[in-house]
């Protein structure tokens, strides 16, 4: 049955007209609504309806219906449409259905035009007073409404504000909201209210009183290629020049263009292509932009940049783009190891497909960046043009100084253009670079606008009427005079026939108030049909495609085509000469702006399904290569979702769908950038619920970005959260997994116990599954765990088992680390052929080109070359790991090296080096930790404090010293700090504190304890504990030199304290030639002190003295007053004595 829409009548489906009322019966069409910024006006008479209350209806209406006839004869004449008559009250619309640029205007105009007519209905005898007010915002407008047949057409809060408002006002007047002033206030003259408190409103609203209409102002242009340059010749100038020194001094160069929309920021970039181009040298020019999606969609600039120079199509597979950007590298560089460390930055970028399970760090995907141009500006002077800055990422910010800052020797210029709120963002933009430049655009003279008028209609000779009207609404900005023209033509109010130019112009011309509004007027010169095809492109973005098109709108190619070139020819969109995608064609709004208003136009609710439709068409277009599309598809499910809740909805098929698109992101991201990536999982996990299985995957990532950010204690409980999610699932081997990953977390944060119990834990798991390369993982870590426990025992062993699985298991990257790990075990427990093993690993994560893990392993061989052959064999070895770090952009990685040298700077007597390290170390550990890298930086600063007399300075540093250190329950964190803690104490004559710190330290671990045999033995000796040095030495068997030697010169002393001093001579002389070769300092000359002691002890005076003053020759060196001083006390008793 059909009803009828008129009487409500049920009907046969085949009847045409209603059987009761004779009305058609069409079908209903859904009713088209838009989002439009109008300008409402009340009217209201006032003391009309007590005057009227006794009144005779028909004298009544005699009086109102000439007061209604002119209100709406006025209104109409200015181009507003009465919505209502409301009693004595009229409420009308400007703006709606179609908009004009000057809305708000018309409607004051309209308001004060009423004020005036009452005084000439008084001439006539009809008296009659009123309030009126004007309020503009935006509405939901009805556009098929009939307000002639009483249907109301704008919805929103600027209507109810407006009639309050004209409550507000004082009789005989027209007030004004603070919206309506600002579009207004160069062609109206307004003097300011008191502030009202109105009903709904949580703070009183200002209002200001319009007095009376002036002449107008303002207006805009956007200079075009096919158009002369005008007024921007000295910019031209400054532009050519930073490229010329960027060329000629091989420099690179920072310039960013700055000004208002349509102030010719890109004609300004199109000019210097023009004069790049017009060169005899071959010149590289890349560009890429920005995307206007709030939060922005990181690197995407930066991606088209690489992309361009390697030749890769949106439609590209992701094998397809991994071969051309591999070999795009291939031609930059014939470096392999350069090759293999750019793939997994670059790839991230463009969606390749490189396998690479690494974690890509911040500072490493810098460097590679970095290094990528810098590449391809060694074949040639290079241009990159980064468009829209105002729209980027803050990752990609840091990149652009990054890269304009510490690139050297290259024809590099960067060029930015950006809206003033680039700065309102990052105030500091390029501030401190010494070659940075700012070009800021301002509005054109009022001779070069003349030029630009002319030049644009390509006249000699243009109306004047048409060039003073131009001129006097331009306001200097070239994208409005354009505009304004533009508008013009397409309402047939400018003419040309051949040579000759038809102006039409009165005084209602249209008043672009702003380009909002300029391109809000000539979308509303479009049929419906073809502005809901524009609409659907806003919602896709700036840059759009046909296909895409015809899939959201369900309309046919030739359609999508014909209405495509008819918004090309009236300059809305233009065509991409090629297109990012395949087969099909690109195009792009003539200005974001145009996308800007169109976009805002679009209901709520509407919009939500056409981000949907977006969303689903990028994921079919892009395949294989989703991941390099997730972060758009991100933006236009998360649009959807917001929308949709904003209006009481939540699908949730589109929430299950941006929850699959964030977690792409993420996994995309990780390789690039982990604080994006950690951002993305956050979001992803705020979508998931609780008894959702893929929760605990989100969760066990969100604890691994976490850790790479910082915020171990926070990874760690993610970590923890995702284990017992796993758990209740069922999943041993995901549960595994989390528990191996809080054991690295938890060891990196110096808890090696509870770090152990969680392999062990993840063990009893994983050996009652299938062998995995968790497993694996598993055993190479619980071997890197054991010895930091120093527990050498069955370390070697479980370094072969791990070793073994990973080679059955083809595990590359595993099986290099168990190489590694098991080599230092070997070392470790005294078999020097370790130090094969861990070259072997050196050799794998290089061809792997995991650069991380090759600094990481050149350190663990740094470690074991300090222990067999001396402090200047393991220095060399740190060097060169923090050289391959730095130059990877591996900052953590650079830092643990340094902490490293540390101990050999120290032991090799260059404690002016230790010192400045330490602090450099302990300055980032403030900023970054608390970091077991800022423990090891105290430790040795405060050693050098102590034996060099500043002993207040070391005394400082020991609470925080111990406090991490007892709380890490790490052996290679304790021990030492424990010792130094007890030199200190010494030190400051707290032999008791130095006795129970020792006391302390005898109990730990037996290998990491004979790091620190001599000076431990010497402090027990030293506060009269001999018995305390002798179980220190419990259980100590050396089996490397460095411990050897610890070991011989702790036995020296207590030799020599139970009086035995010629075995204690003899043992302080090998320990003094053993450390002297082993390049111990500090020890070397500890021991010959003690020799040079006991011989003069035994009476051999000369060679006693010999000794003594040789020692003290090594303590002048160091700095070591304190020794000094002992040795001086020494040889003067001696002096005396011979006297």
């Amino acid at each position: 049955m059909r009803t009828c829409p008129s009487c409500g009548e049920e009907n046969p489906e085949r009847a045409r007209f209603c059987l009761s009322c004779a009305n058609p019966l069409v079908e209903e069409t859904p009713e088209r609504e838009e989002r439009k910024t109008v300008s409402v006006l009340f009217v209201d008479l006032v003391g009309f309806t007590s005057t009227s209350e006794t009144a005779d209806p028909e004298d009544v209406r005699a009086l109102l219906r000439p007061y209604h006839a002119r209100l709406r004869e006025e209104i109409q004449r200015f181009g507003g449409t009465v919505e209502k008559f409301i009693g004595d009250a009229v409420m009308a619309v400007f703006g709606a259905p179609v908009a004009h640029e000057d809305d708000a205007e018309r409607a004051v105009r309209a308001g004060l035009r009423i004020l005036d007519s009452l005084e000439e209905m008084r001439e006539q005898g009809i008296d009659l007073s009123v309030r009126a007010a004007v309020n503009t915002g935006e509405a939901l407008v009805a556009l098929s409404a009939r307000p002639d047949q009483g249907e109301g057409m704008v919805m929103g809060d600027v209507v109810n504000t407006a009639s309050r408002l004209q409550g507000a006002a004082p009789v005989g007047s027209l007030v004004a909201g603070e919206l309506t002033v600002r579009a207004t206030s160069g062609v109206i003259d307004y003097e300011p209210l008191e502030p009202v408190t109105l009903k709904g409103k949580s703070s009183p609203v200002a209002l200001w009183r319009a007095l009376s209409a002036r002449s107008r102002f303002g207006t805009d242009v956007d200079t075009r290629p096919r158009l002369p340059l005008v007024g921007r010749e000295r910019e031209l100038a400054m532009l050519q020049g930073a490229y010329g020194r960027a060329v000629h001094e091989a420099t690179p160069q920072l310039v960013t263009i700055v000004g208002e929309p349509g102030i010719g920021k890109s004609r300004l970039v199109a000019e210097l292509f023009s004069f790049v181009d017009s060169a005899s040298d071959l010149i590289s020019w890349r560009q890429g932009r920005c995307l206007p999606y709030g939060e922005g969609i990181s690197l995407w600039a930066l991606g088209e940049i690489v992309k361009a120079q390697a030749g890769i199509l949106e439609s590209d597979s992701p094998e397809e783009a991994a071969r051309k950007l591999q070999a795009a590298v291939a031609q930059l560089t014939d470096d392999p190891s350069d090759r293999r460390w750019l793939d997994a930055p670059l790839s991230g970028l463009v969606g390749a497909e490189i396998e690479d399970d690494r974690a890509t760090e911040r500072h490493d995907s810098f460097a590679a960046w970095s290094r990528f141009v810098e590449l391809i500006a060694t074949d040639g002077p290079l241009v990159v043009v980064i468009e829209d800055l105002h729209w980027a990422d803050d990752v990609l910010l840091d990149f652009l100084e990054h890269l304009v800052e510490w690139a050297t020797d290259i024809p590099l210029l960067v060029v930015c253009t950006a809206r003033p709120e680039l700065y309102e963002r990052r105030r500091t933009w390029a501030g401190g670079l010494r070659n940075a430049t700012t070009i800021s655009l301002v509005p054109l003279l009022r001779d070069d606008t003349s030029r630009l008028l002319t030049a644009l209609l390509d006249q000699h000779a243009v109306p004047a009427d048409l060039v003073e009207a131009v001129l006097e609404r331009s306001g200097g900005n070239p994208l409005y005079a354009e505009e304004f023209i533009r508008m013009l033509q397409d309402r047939g109010l400018l003419v040309r026939e051949g040579r000759t130019l038809t102006v039409t112009l009165d005084e209602d011309l249209p008043l672009p108030e702003s380009v909002a509004a300029i391109v809000a007027a000539r979308l509303d010169t479009l049929d419906p049909e073809r502005k809901a095809l524009l609409q659907e492109a806003a919602v896709m973005g700036r840059v759009f495609w046909a296909g895409a098109l015809e899939e959201m709108t369900g309309r046919d190619h030739d359609s999508v085509a014909e209405d495509l070139r008819e918004l090309a020819r009236k300059e809305l969109v233009r065509r991409s000469r090629s297109s990012s995608v395949a087969g099909d064609s690109e195009y792009a709004f003539w200005h974001v702006l145009i996308r800007d208003v169109v976009y805002a136009q679009i209901p709520r609710g509407e919009r939500a399904t056409s981000h949907v439709k977006a969303a689903r068409w990028i994921e079919r277009m892009a395949g294989a290569r989703l991941s390099d599309h997730a972060e758009l598809v991100v933006h236009h499910y998360e649009e959807a979702v917001m929308l949709s809740r904003a209006a009481a909805a939540r699908p949730p098929e589109v929430e299950q769908s941006l929850r699959r698109a964030l977690l792409l992101a993420a996994e995309r991201a990780f390789r690039v950038d982990y604080a994006r990536a950690d951002a993305f999982f956050r979001r992803a996990a705020g979508l998931i619920p609780a008894e959702d299985p893929e929760r605990a995957d989100v969760l066990l990532k969100l604890g691994e970005t976490s850790e790479l950010a910082g915020r171990g204690e926070e990874a760690r409980q993610l970590s923890r959260d995702a284990a017992d999610a796993y758990r209740l699932q069922g999943d041993r081997l995901g549960e595994a997994r989390a528990l191996l990953q809080l054991a690295v977390i938890s060891a990196r944060a110096g808890l090696t116990g509870q770090s152990k119990a969680n392999i062990e834990d993840a063990l009893e798991l994983l050996e009652a599954l299938p062998p995995s390369p968790e497993l694996v993982r598993a055993y190479s870590n619980q071997v890197w765990v054991m010895l930091f426990q120093g527990q050498l025992a069955g370390s070697t062993e479980q370094g072969d088992r791990a070793l073994a699985l990973a080679k059955e298991l083809g595990l590359a990257g595993e099986e290099a680390r168990c190489y590694s790990h098991r080599g230092m075990a070997r070392v470790w427990g005294g078999d020097l052929a370790g130090l094969e093993d861990i070259e072997i690993a050196l050799e794998r994560w290089a061809e792997l080109g995991d650069w991380e893990q090759v600094t990481v392993t050149r350190v663990n061989l740094a470690d074991c070359l300090w222990l067999a052959e001396g402090p200047a064999a393991g220095l060399e070895q740190c060097l060169t790991a923090i050289a391959v770090a730095e130059e990877r952009g591996a900052v953590h990685e650079a830092m643990w090296a340094r902490a490293e040298t540390l101990r050999m700077q120290f032991e090799l007597g260059r404690w002016g080096e230790t010192l400045a390290t330490a602090q450099s170390l302990m300055e980032w550990d403030r900023e970054h930790g608390p970091d077991p890298i800022g423990l090891v930086a105290r430790t040795f600063a405060a050693w050098v404090h102590a034996r060099t007399g500043a002993t207040e300075a070391a005394v400082g540093m020991i609470p925080a010293l111990l406090e991490f250190g007892r709380s890490s329950d790490d052996q290679q964190l304790l021990v030492p700090a424990l010792v130094v803690a007890g030199v200190v104490a010494l030190a400051a004559g707290g032999r008791d504190e130095a006795s129970r710190l020792v006391e302390e330290a005898s109990v730990q671990s037996p290998y990491w304890r004979m790091h620190f045999a001599a000076e431990a033995v010497r402090i027990a000796v030293d506060c009269g504990r001999p018995e305390l040095a002798e179980r220190y030495l419990d259980q100590l068997e050396p089996r490397l030199p460095r411990h050897r030697n610890a070991i011989l010169s702790a036995g020296a002393v207590l030799a020599e304290t139970r009086g035995d001093l010629r075995t204690a001579a003899d043992k302080f002389a090998q320990a003094a030639e053993d450390w002297g070769g082993y390049g111990f300092v500090l020890e070397h000359g500890y021991a010959l002190l003690g020799r040079g002691r006991c011989l003069l002890g035994l009476g051999d005076q000369l060679d006693g003295v010999a000794c003594v003053s040789s020692a003290r020759s090594i303590f002048a060196g160091l700095g070591a007053r304190p020794l000094v001083a002992e040795c001086d006390a020494l040889l003067g008793n001696e002096a005396a004595q011979s006297a």
